[in-house]
């Protein structure tokens, strides 16, 4: 009895500090999960976004989102992203990420979209291999093109060691794209 009213008491005072974090809702093309905060765009990252695979493939952003610190990209070669990532024409400043492939998504594949997006002062940096960019690092595999559209990149800094580098996307194979660099 003890254990549980702690675990409740520690629980409840990380929802209190911000360290907990939960999108609202659902995922579906009428209740897409809404993106609000760093900490929400971190529960996509890396490997976690596989617990987001299937059903639930509706992202927005519902706020302009300042980012501090080196953020891990979203998917991995096991858990492409193959959802529709709506930015709402909202602004991700100052994303950060060193991995290979490199950028907000690492690796993306077929039927995903990715639209309404403005980046400002991103710093992608590609460690190896091919695919960097500042949406996505590598989209291939796919059997449906891929989409991006109305994606804008301001005042953003890309770099890598390997091959396939953008200002928006790295390896872009099979993909249909709309989208400009400044």
């Amino acid at each position: 009895r003890n254990v549980l009213s702690i675990i409740i008491m520690l629980f409840t005072l990380c929802l209190l500090c911000g360290s907990v974090s939960a999108m609202s809702g659902t995922g579906t093309s009428s209740d897409p999960y809404i993106i609000s905060t760093q900490s929400d765009l971190a529960l996509l990252s890396g490997s976690s976004y596989a617990s987001y695979v299937g059903n639930a493939k509706y992202f927005e952003l519902g706020a302009d989102i300042t980012m501090s610190g080196t953020f891990t990209p979203i998917g991995t070669n096991q858990y492409k992203f193959n959802g529709h990532f709506d930015g709402k024409n909202h602004r991700i400043t100052g994303l950060k990420t060193s991995s290979n492939p490199s950028g907000l998504f690492m690796y993306v594949t077929s039927g995903a979209e990715m639209k309404n997006i403005n980046f400002y002062n991103a710093q992608i940096s590609g460690t190896s291999g091919d695919g960097t960019g500042v949406l996505y690092g590598q989209c291939y595999q796919a059997t449906n093109l891929g989409t991006v559209t109305n994606v804008n990149v301001y005042d953003s800094k890309v770099t890598a060691a390997g091959n396939c580098v953008g200002g928006i996307s790295g390896y872009g194979a099979y993909t249909s794209s709309t989208y400009s660099t400044h």
